[in-house]
């Protein structure tokens, strides 16, 4: 009984540690940056489709990251990231794949 509970006691502090590590945390600036210019390379080919660059959270600031050129994922559309201003400030929400609905 006692090791059963000791087992439990220890799985659920694993389950709180990792979901802690790995929830995003809100992330603001005062003042939204501006991407950098940069020319977009040449597409490799005609089925590729531009995904525009994206800001990621490092060492207390947002990092650009520049564009690229993929394949489009079958029955998903790419939905480009935005600058959203919440009461915190500017921050970043990150680009993404959405799946086609039916209808």
């Amino acid at each position: 009984m006692k090791n059963a509970i000791v087992k439990s006691v220890g799985i659920l502090g694993l389950v709180v540690a990792l979901a802690s590590c790995g929830a995003p945390r809100a992330t603001y600036v005062q003042v939204r940056p501006n991407a950098p210019v940069y020319a977009r390379p040449m597409a490799p080919s005609r089925n590729h489709v531009w995904i525009d660059g994206n800001w990621v959270w490092r060492n207390g600031g947002y990092v650009y990251q520049q564009g690229y050129w993929v394949v489009p994922r079958r029955g998903q559309t790419y939905v480009a990231g935005r600058w959203q201003n919440n009461r915190g400030g500017w921050q970043w929400v990150p680009g993404r794949w959405q799946s086609h609905g039916r209808y």
